[in-house]
């Protein structure tokens, strides 16, 4: 924030060969553990679940990267189903449109 930086990428993608719309993050290794990725994710969901009205986002985990897992847990997705993903192993989270909703304050 204080020189410009980039410390990495988020958004928003639809996943090959289905109508799945997933969350996705990388941030710089430095930059870890500060909060940046839970902000910015944060800020797609925002985006996905309001102006492009989003029924459904996920978000695709390796099993050995915890930190990532909190993360996903930290915005209310929860663990839905292992599937195979190029190849690997890994875990599919998922939030909807209704509970993402329904967790935000009312003004």
């Amino acid at each position: 924030r204080t020189n410009g930086d980039l410390i990495g990428q988020c958004g928003l993608r639809h996943v090959a060969d289905s109508d799945e719309v997933e969350l996705l993050y990388a941030i710089d290794r430095p930059s870890w553990g500060h909060g940046f990725a839970t902000e910015a994710a944060r800020a797609a969901l925002a985006y996905g679940f309001g102006p492009l009205e989003l029924q459904r986002v996920v978000g695709f985990v390796h099993p050995d990267n915890h930190a990532s897992q909190r993360v996903l847990a930290k915005l209310g997705m929860t663990l839905e189903a292992w599937v195979t993903l190029y190849g690997q192993r890994t875990a599919r989270y998922a939030l909807a449109r209704a509970t993402y909703l329904a967790a935000r304050p009312h003004p």
